[in-house]
């Protein structure tokens, strides 16, 4: 209501979560990825995103 009242667009919100599909090969390499950094594929794969944002 706030936004509408300033002529805002409302901040969209995030559940923190995504689902992706992608080829099970890399699927395999970034598991075996997170297993020899002894991290979860999610935390592994959250890093990897968060490096990459924050490059660019």
């Amino acid at each position: 209501q706030v936004c509408i009242q300033r002529g805002e667009k409302p901040q969209k919100v995030y559940s923190g979560k995504i689902t992706l599909r992608i080829p099970p090969k890399i699927h395999a390499d970034i598991a075996t990825a997170a297993a020899n950094a002894n991290t979860s594929l999610n935390k592994w794969v959250s890093k990897q995103l968060e490096q990459v944002v924050h490059v660019h």
